[in-house]
């Protein structure tokens, strides 16, 4: 075989083996020029254009490697690509999720804020309801937190609204909180920025048969039996186990499925409501399934979709935003001390009447209320009287009558549970105290939205004003007030910048300047379905003419 290297440099071989150059000499003939194959020659006896296989093989291996190298190379790069890639998307995924946390705490704390912002009002206007039932100026919008313009990072308290325009410019970002509640004397379209306090509703944990039969009445449909209502409610509260006639006891409730006992003992929140035989989440909440009081879409369209509404165009409310627990009075005057005892008070009563009344004033009323609770001592309107049971003729005239009523007390009870806040409760209310008339009702809420918070500091003012006659005040007197100390806040947190938004609904008691709360609850899942901004309200008021 020949080798073909060697025919192109020149060579001419005849292939017999005698004539390939070998040895030394050959070497040194051939391969002056190139010692190193030379000493090849030498060192093998070959020559070197002698084809090698194992040579051959080895150099088509070497030429093969590149070829495999190169998908393996990308195929790690690839994967470094989609490790990468991924990191990179968790890393960012992290972030936006700890920013929309931080987002939400934010929102959460600027609802927050405005239950104490409530406090703090309390604590310097409790009496003044015109402060916070409804103060849309006060209560709507206000500034927790803001980045803009030159206020720098603290604006708490402001209400300036940014617009839809503004906030779209540039990135402003701005915490706001709310305070929204339910008016149930007006139509089902306006939001009532303020609180509500308690004692405007009905305390299911004293409230009289006559009283439960009156509210439970006027809210449920025909279709629903009210007796049984009102029985079974009695019989859960009371601490027997006589059963009221149509009433439950425990007899009753071990027979459900899910068996349980009759409590016999007073109800700890308004939804326990929903244990007692016949009350529903229909009963209870009504068509108002986000409970905002206002009429939504949702709830005045049939059964098209939850819940399920009568599509008269009206909302029913349900008994919830109507019924309490938590309603207490105690028995202080507006100053906080205690109320001064005028049947058997003895010489500790003469001397703290000393401080309010004329020494005449105090002789009358100690003698007035000597009989220990009878004859005309017996409301406090007796010591209007132009005579006491003695003969003594009242120094008092109309005008005194809210002082007599303030400082002074026929009951020697420290708490007074129940009452019914006449300054603030719906006509719905007022009707289940069961011995007012319509045309009363409307006299009382029409006349008390026209006077100022000072008249209003006792309930003297439905005297005074004429709105109600002597007797017609007498039969109420015993059920009512003019002041609440539990408030009912349902706080809304939200931001310019963002649309997360926290509703809460949280009900305390002021002890003093101190606030307690005795109930909190997150409403968030119920939905935020407020028209916050000015171009939501408009928003809203054009749907509410479509449902109208």
């Amino acid at each position: 075989m020949f080798n073909t290297t060697a025919q192109s440099r020149g060579f001419v071989c005849s292939g017999r083996r005698s004539h390939r150059p070998n040895g030394l000499r050959d070497a040194g003939r051939y391969n002056a020029a190139n010692p190193a194959l030379a000493l090849g020659a030498r060192i093998s006896g070959v020559s070197f254009f002698q084809s090698d296989p194992l040579r051959d093989t080895l150099k088509r291996r070497a030429g093969a490697r590149p070829g495999l190298i190169l998908p393996a190379v990308l195929l790690i790069l690839a994967l470094l690509g989609l490790l990468a890639a991924g990191f990179t998307f968790q890393v960012n995924a992290d972030y936006a999720a700890t920013q929309a946390l931080t987002e939400r705490m934010q929102t959460r704390l600027a609802a927050e804020a405005g239950f104490h912002y409530v406090t703090l009002l309390l604590r310097e206007n409790l009496d003044d309801v015109n402060a916070w039932y409804d103060n849309e100026e006060k209560m709507r919008g206000v500034l927790v937190w803001t980045s803009v313009g030159a206020r720098g990072q603290a604006a708490f308290g402001e209400v300036e609204d940014f617009d839809q325009e503004s906030r779209e410019e540039s990135y402003k970002p701005a915490y706001r909180f709310s305070l929204v509640a339910d008016n149930p004397a007006d139509d089902e379209f306006r939001v009532r920025y303020g609180i509500t306090d308690e004692s405007a509703k009905l305390n299911i944990n004293k409230a009289t048969e006559k009283q439960l039969t009156g509210l439970i009445a006027q809210v449920v449909t025909e279709e629903v039996a009210v007796a049984p209502l009102v029985a079974a409610l009695l019989d859960w509260r009371d601490e027997d186990e006589n059963v009221h006639s149509n009433g439950a006891e425990s007899d009753y409730y071990r027979s459900l499925t899910v068996p349980y006992r009759c409590k016999n003992a007073p109800f700890d929140t308004v939804e326990e409501l929903l244990m007692v035989r016949g009350f529903t989440g229909q009963i209870l909440y009504g068509e108002d399934a986000d409970r905002n009081g206002l009429l939504s879409l949702n709830e005045n369209d049939g059964e098209i979709s939850f819940p399920p509404d009568d599509e008269d165009d009206t909302l029913n409310r349900g008994l919830y935003p109507y019924i309490t627990v938590y309603s207490v009075d105690y028995n202080r005057a507006n100053d906080n001390k205690p109320r001064i005892l005028l049947s058997g008070g003895g010489q500790d009563s003469r001397a703290r009447l000393e401080e309010f009344f004329t020494e005449e004033e105090v002789t009358y009323l100690l003698s007035a209320g000597a009989g220990g609770g009878q004859g005309k001592a017996a409301s406090l309107t007796a010591y209007l009287d132009a005579a006491s049971t003695n003969g003594v003729s009242s120094p008092f005239r109309l005008e005194d009558f809210p002082r007599i009523v303030d400082y002074c007390t026929l009951s020697p009870s420290l708490e007074l549970p129940g009452l019914i806040n006449i300054n603030t409760a719906p006509p719905i209310v007022l009707r289940a105290l069961g011995d007012l008339t319509e045309e009363e009702i409307t006299a009382i809420v029409q006349k008390r939205a026209a006077l100022d918070s000072e008249t209003k500091k006792t309930t003297a003012w439905l005297l005074a004003e004429r709105v109600l006659e002597q007797d017609r005040y007498n039969s109420i007197a015993n059920f009512i007030t003019a002041r609440g100390l539990q408030f009912n806040v349902e706080v809304i947190g939200h931001g310019d910048h963002i649309g997360s938004r926290i509703r809460l609904q949280i009900i305390f008691a002021m002890r003093g300047p101190v606030p307690q709360i005795v109930y909190y609850r997150d409403l968030t899942n119920l939905g935020v379905t407020y028209p916050l901004r000015r171009e939501e309200e408009e928003e809203w008021s054009q749907s509410s003419d479509g449902l109208g």
